[in-house]
């Protein structure tokens, strides 16, 4: 069991949460998590290694679950740098900045990662899904 912190999109007491899974996850993949009963989506920012945790493991939850989606390092920084600028939350910023996402349903995340999978079959050195506008655009023709 690996052990992240992850940057939920809803204010909470604490900026960064820690969560479990059982597989690697890199920084910046898009997850949701089980706050109070509710699903949020989060960012993971990075590992937490055992020695790390304050606290009883058999309270870290589950990450819920894990989308096709990676925020890029420049993007987090940007938003580290834009919610310091202009002195919102952190959490607050990453909202807007998944607001968009939040349009794509289920069915349309799986539409998108099996266009991914073709693409990086005809293109290897090239996946155009990994292009926020390009996401857009493709949900606009989904719906």
């Amino acid at each position: 069991m690996k052990y992240y912190q992850a940057l939920p999109v809803r204010k909470v007491p604490q900026v960064y949460l820690t969560y479990a899974y059982h597989s690697e996850l890199t920084r910046g993949k898009l997850v949701d998590i089980n706050i109070r009963g509710k699903l949020e989506q989060a960012v993971i920012i990075g590992e937490v290694s055992e020695s790390q945790l304050k606290f009883d493991k058999s309270k870290i939850k589950l990450v819920s679950n894990i989308y096709n989606y990676n925020i890029s390092e420049n993007s987090l920084i940007f938003l580290k740098l834009f919610s310091q600028n202009t002195f919102n939350s952190i959490n607050l910023s990453l909202s807007c900045f998944l607001r968009p996402l939040k349009l794509i349903t289920q069915k349309q995340w799986k539409s998108l990662s099996e266009f991914k999978y073709e693409q990086k079959n005809k293109n290897s050195g090239y996946s155009p899904i990994e292009n926020t506008q390009f996401l857009l655009d493709r949900y606009i023709t989904l719906r």
